[in-house]
């Protein structure tokens, strides 16, 4: 599932609202989907701090999105009452919205269809971009990650507009593979190990497989999920299990202290 779901049930918000928090738990992070705020080349849009005074997309009826744009928001270190709100239908309409010129910006996918044709169009593509370089852009992440702690700085170089010579510093999240604290940790455990001891076996059958490595899922950087207990017994077992994930997966258990919730 997507990582922002994950959060969703860790707070018990949105669909888990009726559920309450959820104790939920990451056995494989499967690496990192491109996406980013999107915008005409044309627009006079350059930098973050252009959004001001401009029609930026909403997603009323889509809180997942919604969830992007306001986190974006807190980067840039404005509210909505400082853009002009345009309420989109989905998230598809958000990137033809753009296209159209309905919008200035919207949460745009990386290597969609939407984005290539944004950006082989009149106008072309540009990615607002939203650094991580100097103290006040790991300010402005720390805004972005209290409202959304599931994505983190990407710099891409294969989304439309983009290239190795010409990377683009957006936003990347997760597909999670996740169970809940119940569920059987012996199961976890053999998931676990051949997920980890297969790679070379499956990562060709797909594109995206090629980025569920070992070396990713235990980015702990990145967790805001904990781990499962499963998943802590394999890595132990072959020493990839360091004090810093410890201290991590610790401080996510604290935070997120519900137990066997269903």
């Amino acid at each position: 599932m997507p990582g922002s779901d994950q959060y969703f049930a860790l707070k018990g918000i949105f669909e888990f609202k009726d559920l309450g928090p959820q104790s939920v738990r990451t056995l494989w992070d499967c690496g990192a989907i491109d996406q980013g705020l999107g915008t005409r080349a044309d627009s006079g849009i350059k930098t973050i701090a252009d959004i001001k005074g401009k029609r930026i997309a909403t997603y009323p009826t889509y809180p997942m999105v919604q969830l992007y744009m306001d986190a974006i928001m807190a980067y840039a270190n404005l509210t909505w009452d400082d853009v002009k709100p345009t309420p989109v239908s989905s998230f598809g309409a958000g990137q033809r919205a753009v296209i159209e010129g309905a919008v200035h910006a919207a949460a745009v996918s990386g290597q969609s269809a939407a984005a290539y044709e944004l950006e082989a169009s009149v106008h072309g593509i540009h990615w607002i971009e939203l650094p991580n370089k100097t103290p006040a852009d790991k300010a402005a992440w720390a805004r972005y990650h209290k409202v959304n702690p599931a994505f983190y700085p990407n710099t891409v170089t294969t989304a439309a507009g983009s290239s190795k010579d010409k990377p683009v510093q957006i936003w990347g999240y997760n597909y999670q593979i996740g169970c809940y604290d119940w569920a059987d940790q012996e199961l976890v455990y053999w998931f676990v190990k051949q997920m980890a001891e297969l790679y070379d076996d499956y990562k060709d059958v797909h594109a995206y497989l090629k980025k569920w490595t070992v070396d990713w899922t235990l980015n702990h950087e990145l967790w805001f999920v904990p781990r499962a207990e499963g998943f802590i017994r394999y890595f132990k077992e072959v020493g990839k299990w360091t004090p810093a994930m410890e201290q991590k997966n610790n401080k996510l258990l604290a935070m997120y202290p519900q137990q066997m919730t269903k």
